[in-house]
């Protein structure tokens, strides 16, 4: 007795797969559509043995079947999933699954949208597998199958950034037959495959794995990668301390060689490999070793998110332990100066990365070893002092400064030839308005006023650098008087070259710039106190700066002007020769270099 309605269907079909189940493979397709399509109710409920019956003797054709189901997913289909979870033959569904998005196509060929549209089945096994997972016994299995889970999903959420649901309305009327599935338009195939990927890591109890993409709900609304890239580190942070070294090894190689079709996910996998480089020192070194090759050579990507990513991870390579430092560190040396070099005003934040790794790594060398290169890259630092860019201008700055503390006796002569042509952009911006750009010039100068060798220098450096200098403010006078006097007596070769230097300065379009110029200029010539050619060059262009537009040009080029004809300096306020005692009185305000 087969019984009445649904249940009774349910049983025939059953009888019907056990007795000709296997003679019933061309015919698989015709009973799933029947099954989910043309019987109403629990009927697809009731004849899940029958799916399972089916699935033991035609494994592919059924769960092909079964993908190529409507989405989103009833709640029939979510019990099948459920069931299908907890049966004998879940492994093999799981390797078929994973074999589905490991060769899929995510997106469909032919583009008509502006936005590319998913494949249906990719996204129908993301479905599949979400189902699976909130099947709580399946949690064993999950643990065995999480680096090729793991790595394929986070692979699949990077081909989907930016796609839209595989159903559109066609727009000629030769195609008027298709009905668009309305429902699966809600669907947003990254969210959904981010949402996948947290119930996987909740499952295997990487709980701080899945907050980690808390933040990647915002896909819903904001479907771009650069919602996912900030997810990443702490991300992979988490799965690196919470899983196994065999795990993670199998996930490292998985990632690292992934063959990306799309470019959000080539800059996922940047983003991996940074974080890899970021919490490397417990990753096996010969692992290590292939994910530091592949950024070197990623570095050949024309996409500017790529190369920001792969100097991100280079940015991260000075944290890793000596021995690893060691066997890359000439690599990566030139891979960053080189990305300085390439500067591209379209992408600064190429330039900003590869600065920052190179701060963060010159300290890590011997320096015996920076020799040959610390000029040259003082010279490519050298443009990037005047950017419009503030962190780009700063960074540029800092990592000057690193440069003249570094203990290199053969190179002394030419850092100081570097800082004296330097020496003149430093002191004009001192007082910027912006505090981080005038700070920074500050620790530069502080740093880099040792290599002269000079008390006089040292002693000005220190008096006045923690002071308020505004442009208009006595401190920054009497700094520039008591550091003009300094430079007569320690380098009174170079006065000519520096005064060149602030006439050029004195054309700026910056009227704090111009004004500092000419400040400059009048205490350097009156310190020097003798004749020279530029007297008449110098003049004239004072005397042109008296009839600029701004009120503190002008009082500053008069000032100039005084100062190159009197033999006393009628401004100074704090004469040098107290300066000892003063700095003794004022020990408190003396500057502290922020990059100490």
């Amino acid at each position: 007795d087969l019984g009445d309605g649904a249940e009774g269907v349910g049983k025939m079909l059953n009888l019907l797969a056990e007795s000709k189940g296997a003679e019933l493979y061309h015919d698989v397709n015709d009973i799933l559509d029947r099954i989910f399509c043309l019987v109403p109710g629990e009927t697809g409920l009731l004849a899940t043995p029958t799916i399972l019956c089916l699935l033991h003797h035609h494994p592919s054709a059924v769960l092909n079947g079964l993908l190529a189901q409507s989405l989103p997913y009833g709640p029939n289909f979510v019990s099948l999933w459920r069931s299908l979870a907890q049966s004998t033959s879940v492994n093999d569904i799981l390797r078929h699954l994973i074999r589905c998005l490991g060769g899929a196509l995510f997106v469909e060929g032919k583009q008509h949208h502006r936005d590319p549209i998913a494949a249906h089945q990719p996204l129908s096994a993301v479905s599949a597998l979400s189902e699976m997972f909130s099947e709580h016994s399946l949690a064993p299995t999950l643990r065995a199958y999480f680096p090729e889970l793991f790595s394929t999903l986070l692979m699949v959420l990077g081909a989907y950034i930016g796609a839209q649901p595989p159903s559109h309305t066609p727009t000629n009327k030769a195609s008027s037959l298709f009905i668009p599935n309305r429902n699966v338009m809600k669907l947003v195939p990254s969210l959904e495959t981010c949402r996948t990927l947290r119930s996987l890591l909740e499952a295997v109890g990487c709980t701080k794995g899945s907050t980690a993409l808390e933040d990647c709900k915002k896909l819903e609304f904001e479907n771009k990668i650069t919602v996912l890239s900030p997810c990443v580190s702490p991300l992979m942070k988490h799965v690196i301390e919470s899983e196994d070294r065999s795990c993670v090894a199998k996930i490292v190689t998985s990632v690292n060689s992934y063959p990306c079709k799309t470019q959000s996910q080539k800059i996922l996998v940047a983003s991996v490999r940074a974080a890899l480089i970021c919490h490397g020192t417990s990753l096996d070194p010969v692992l290590l070793d292939s994910v530091i090759d592949s950024v070197l050579d990623g570095l050949s990507e024309a996409n500017q998110s790529i190369l920001v990513c792969s100097y991100k991870a280079l940015a991260s390579f000075a944290y890793l332990d000596h021995q690893q430092v060691g066997r890359h560190k000439d690599a990566v040396l030139e891979a960053l100066v080189c990305g300085i070099e390439k500067y591209d005003p379209e992408s600064q934040d190429v330039a900003l990365e590869a600065m920052t790794g190179l701060g963060l790594l010159l300290p890590q060398l011997p320096h015996n070893t920076l020799s040959p290169i610390i000029i040259p890259i003082a010279i490519t630092l050298k443009p990037f002092f005047e950017k419009e860019n503030v962190a780009l201008r700063c960074k540029a700055l800092q990592v000057f400064g690193q440069l003249t503390t570094f203990n290199l006796s053969s190179e002394k002569e030419s850092l100081r030839e570097q800082l004296l042509g330097n020496l003149v952009c430093f002191l004009m911006y001192i007082n910027e308005t912006n505090a981080e750009v005038a700070n920074t010039c500050r620790a530069t100068l502080y740093q880099s006023v040792q290599l002269l060798d000079d008390s006089k220098m040292n002693e000005a450096v220190s008096k006045f650098i923690a002071q308020e200098m505004s442009s208009t403010s006595t401190q920054y006078y009497d700094f520039l008087s008591a550091l003009a006097e300094g430079l007569v007596s320690c380098v009174p070769d170079s006065i000519h070259t520096l005064l060149m230097t602030a006439l050029n300065y004195s054309k700026s379009s910056q009227p704090m710039v111009k004004s500092n110029a000419a400040l400059f200029i009048g205490l350097l010539y009156h310190a020097w106190d003798r004749e020279d050619a530029l007297i008449g060059s110098i003049s004239t262009r004072l005397m042109s700066l008296l009839k600029d537009s701004h009120p503190n040009v002008r009082m500053k080029a008069a000032q100039a002007l005084s100062l190159l004809y009197v033999k006393s300096d009628p401004y100074q306020t704090t004469p040098i020769e107290n300066s000892t005692e003063v700095h003794e009185e004022n020990k408190e305000e003396t500057f502290t270099s922020p990059f100490k």
